[in-house]
This record gives C-alpha cells, structure tokens and sequence, in this order.
C-alpha cells in the first residue's frame, strides 16, 4: 500500500505543477491578448497544459479508488485475534 501511497503524492506534485503551469500560461495569454499580440502558440501550449492537468486528475481518481478498496479490504478483513480471556472473577460456577 506503500508503493500506492507514494504514487499518489507523486501525483499531487505533478498536479501542483501542473496548475502552476496553467495559471502562468494562462496570464501571460491574457497578457499577449491586451497587447494585441498572436496568440495561437499560446493558447495551443494552454491546451497542452489543460490535456495533461486532465490526465493527471484521472490519474488521481484511479490512485484514490484503489487506496480507498485496500483500506476498505483491511477494514472488512482484520487480523484474527484470539478469543479475550476472561478473569476467574466473570466465571460462573
């Protein structure tokens, strides 16, 4: 589950990037459109970005479910335990 776990903060660095990615894409093609400038590049490596974001979140979807059924499995099958004892004082004789 370890190895599920690191996955998944692997992800929400790359997500992190990612978006950081997006926002300073994002502001400099605000930035070339007030001054007029082509704007197709940019928005083509904007598009690029959002594809991978998108890939990322799917990703993120799966990780979770599959940390969530392995929690879930753990929980449903705990670890036998041996039957309590019982002090000689609840015997009843």
């Amino acid at each position: 589950m370890s190895d599920l776990r690191e996955q998944f903060s692997d992800n929400s660095n790359q997500v992190k990037e990612a978006e950081r990615r997006l926002a300073i894409q994002t502001a400099y093609l605000e930035r070339l459109r007030t001054s007029a400038g082509h704007t197709k590049a940019a928005e083509e490596a904007l598009e690029v970005i959002r594809d991978i974001l998108r890939g990322l979140y799917i990703q993120r979807a799966q990780l979770r479910r599959r940390l969530g059924s392995q929690k879930h499995a753990v929980k449903k099958n705990p670890p036998h335990r041996s039957a309590p004892c019982r002090s000689s004082s609840s015997r009843r004789w």
